[in-house]
């Protein structure tokens, strides 16, 4: 299963958070300010799109500079364990020829002994 469908629906699940949050938060000011009280100047719409937008870009950026350093730092942990394992591999060749020439050396002296 691919990341990208997770992600985006954690994204979407976080932004109806949000407007849940905001929803609620509205609602319950609403309950506490009397309707003819006007405490906020109403904001321009189309300002607030841009920087949400804005806001929704810079976040798109930061999330493809995190998973370009996430796959660099793989890539080099990776080569990492690539090298210890071949570190690891030669080591236990080098005993494992090791030791059978050893066991050839003493079967060969058995074998003389016994003539």
């Amino acid at each position: 299963m691919s990341v990208q469908p997770q992600y985006v629906d954690a994204l979407r699940q976080t932004q109806q958070a949000w407007a849940d949050a905001a929803t609620s938060w509205t609602e319950n000011l609403q309950k506490f300010v009397p309707s003819q009280a006007t405490p906020f100047v109403p904001a321009d719409s189309a300002a607030l799109v841009d920087r949400f937008v804005g806001f929704g870009e810079r976040l798109v950026e930061v999330n493809s500079d995190y998973a370009q350093n996430l796959v660099e730092v793989a890539n080099a942990f990776g080569e990492a364990v690539r090298k210890h394992v071949d570190a690891v591999s030669a080591i236990v060749r080098g005993q494992i020829e090791a030791t059978t020439e050893l066991a050839k050396e003493q079967v060969e002296k058995l074998a003389a002994a016994a003539k």
